[in-house]
């Protein structure tokens, strides 16, 4: 990740670089799980969700799914 001085009442201000950083740990996690064969662990419907490693899509990830999505099995 490549640093950069940042304004910090800015960032909260306008979230996006924060929102930037929370979707990039959650990819880089995504991706750690898949190679590890190890499920992600989730929210979803008001349930805690496990999503299997071969599910986990970290070509077209995002660490926000629909809640109509039935590829992950509640706990």
């Amino acid at each position: 990740m490549k640093e950069r001085k940042v304004d910090i009442g800015k960032a909260f201000e306008e979230g996006d670089l924060i929102d930037e950083a929370i979707d990039e740990a959650a990819r880089d996690a995504a991706i750690l799980h898949k190679k590890l064969g190890l499920p992600l662990v989730g929210w979803r419907n008001g349930q805690v969700v496990h999503i299997a490693p071969e599910e986990i899509d970290v070509v077209n990830w995002s660490h926000e799914f629909d809640d109509e999505d039935e590829d992950v099995e509640a706990d």
